[in-house]
């Protein structure tokens, strides 16, 4: 819980953030970087992953990623007492975002490339599950229809 408060702390001290995507091919090094470092030990050299420079703040992304959301911090919402299943909730205003040319092309992000990892709780993990597109309707031809 001191951790999660600690990096809480360092985003509203500094006003910026960046959310790096994960995806599948990256399992072993979340999992890793969810371990117990001692202060000021790096996770992101333990897990061996390469600081990118962000485009409209000084915070780095993570280069593996291959998303990433560079962001201003707005506010924060503590919800619980601090005991087991409290959190922090970050909000932030994003500012620029990069998309890795594997999954972008002609402007759209390709989905069937992507792979994003999940955490579920505990050391469980999941990917995208099937994927599948649902065309919204026109929605004067809805109302005269029942789905």
């Amino acid at each position: 819980m001191e951790y999660d408060f600690f990096n809480s702390l360092i985003i509203e001290n500094n006003k910026e953030f960046v959310i790096n995507s994960a995806h599948t091919g990256m399992l072993k090094q979340v999992a890793l970087a969810g371990a117990d470092f001692k202060y000021g030990e790096s996770e992101i050299s333990a897990c061996n992953f390469t600081l990118t420079n962000s485009a409209k703040i000084k915070t780095p992304g993570i280069k593996e990623s291959l998303i990433r959301l560079e962001c201003a911090f707005e506010n924060s919402l503590q919800v619980g007492d601090g005991t087991a299943g409290s959190a922090k909730i970050i909000v932030g205003r994003i500012l620029a975002f990069h998309f890795d040319d594997q999954i972008f092309e002609n402007g759209k992000v390709k989905f069937d490339k992507l792979d994003m990892l999940s955490r579920l709780g505990g050391f469980w993990y999941s990917s995208l599950g099937q994927l599948f597109e649902e065309k919204v309707p026109n929605a004067l031809q809805f109302s005269t229809q029942k789905v």
